[in-house]
């Protein structure tokens, strides 16, 4: 299911989701994110601006769907940042970051999980306590982005409100390792599903897209392939990208 949020004042060419021969970690495609800012000369005087090009499921599709308390899912995918992609200074890097993976549990309420650009790095964003009032807690580096090479990810995940557990390897390293976490909101019984892409809830606010453009972030394009996921155990194998 595709998830597109854009203003009706931008142009076709602004936004995508599309296969892709440009970039592939193997076989002769890949996935490609493309999204601009809504103009500034052309903001919605009602609506939303665009910001968001993402895959996931259907929101409101049934719980059933999505993970439930205590099981394990493990996911794999891979990413491409171009060359030409330029990074948010460290100054305003908060104020533009943006997810390229989130977790979402298809009600009201922020990702309790979420991998996010965060200047040059991927981070861990998490939050804990109830849907519609949750905590934001400080986001886990990750790694640092090079620019031009696949990056291959791993995530394990066991969906709980106590005895989560959260870990991500990139490239084969352990990289996050956390246990007894909170994984599933307090009011709710079911984990998050996967909504690769660019979410970019910060190009909501004008003055957000205006520091992007500031410091010369026209658009951003990333690139995915080899994405899997496995329920149950000791899924590293089954996930892992290939080649």
């Amino acid at each position: 299911v595709r998830d597109v949020c854009i203003s009706p004042t931008v142009e076709v060419t602004d936004y995508a989701i599309e296969r892709s021969t440009a970039q592939q970690r193997s076989g002769s495609y890949s996935l490609r994110y493309y999204l601009k800012p809504t103009p500034i000369s052309k903001w919605p005087s009602s609506g939303e601006a665009t910001h968001r090009a993402e895959l996931g499921p259907k929101y409101n599709s049934p719980v059933s769907h999505y993970p439930a308390e205590g099981e394990e899912v493990w996911y794999g995918f891979s990413y491409y940042f171009p060359s030409d992609f330029v990074f948010a200074p460290q100054n305003i890097e908060n104020d533009v970051r943006f997810s390229i993976a989130q977790w979402q549990h298809g009600s009201p309420g922020s990702s309790i999980i979420a991998l996010e650009v965060i200047g040059d790095k991927i981070m861990m964003q998490r939050q804990t306590g109830y849907s519609t009032s949750s905590n934001w807690l400080t986001p886990d580096t990750i790694t640092a982005i090079t620019l031009g090479q696949w990056m291959d990810v791993i995530l394990r995940v066991k969906w709980s409100k106590q005895g989560g557990i959260l870990q991500c390897w990139i490239n084969g390293q352990l990289k996050l390792d956390l246990n007894n976490v909170q994984t599933i909101y307090t009011d709710l019984s079911n984990g998050g599903g996967l909504k690769p892409g660019i979410y970019y809830w910060r190009w909501k606010d004008q003055q957000s897209v205006q520091n992007s453009l500031n410091a010369g972030i026209n658009y951003r394009e990333i690139f995915m392939d080899e994405i899997r996921q496995y329920k149950g155990a000791n899924g590293y194998s089954s996930v892992a990208p290939s080649g």
